[in-house]
């Protein structure tokens, strides 16, 4: 409410003043009933390396400059498995939280990505989202999630997956 009123002009009511500072009286006396004191605690919140990091590299230099708590891994956006791989061993050696996401990835690259957060027995809820958006598959068998939501790791060689060459070429630009 203060942000609405401060930058796009909003008035705030009576209530609406009440209710901010009801707000901020709330929060005062929840921190000073657990600690006596008001302050920002700097580990309350994990930083965690995402869109920046790409390469084994950079998960290296983070944890020599002591820049974050966590990885959020993306294998698509990381040049492939092996890349992606040894960017976990790093991640999992020095301790770091991961966490699993994706790039709206179609097919092949969504099952790229399930082989390896299953090689590493990842269990947290990762934000794969490829097939809510990306409607069309090039498989036999698609990815598609269970009724609970999540994704099985596929299981055969390779990636686990087969290509439907019909739908290959039923997708393909006209030459």
């Amino acid at each position: 409410a203060l942000l609405a009123a401060a930058f796009l002009g909003e008035r705030l009511g009576l209530l609406g003043w009440v209710g901010t500072a009801v707000s901020f009286c709330g929060v005062a006396l929840i921190s000073l009933g657990e600690g006596g004191t008001l302050g920002i605690d700097p580990g309350a919140l994990p930083i965690l390396l995402d869109e920046g990091m790409i390469s084994p590299v950079d998960i290296v230099e983070a944890i020599r400059l002591d820049l974050a708590d966590g990885v959020v891994m993306k294998p698509a956006r990381s040049a492939g498995l092996m890349p992606s791989k040894r960017q976990w061993e790093i991640a999992q050696d020095a301790g770091m939280m991961i966490l699993g996401s994706g790039l709206t990835d179609p097919d092949m690259s969504l099952a790229a990505t399930l082989a390896l957060f299953g090689a590493f027995k990842y269990t947290l809820p990762a934000a794969l989202n490829g097939p809510q958006f990306v409607d069309a598959t090039v498989l036999k068998t698609p990815l598609n999630p269970g009724p609970d939501a999540t994704l099985a790791v596929p299981t055969g060689p390779g990636l686990g997956i087969e290509v439907d060459e019909a739908k290959l070429r039923a997708l393909a630009a006209p030459a």
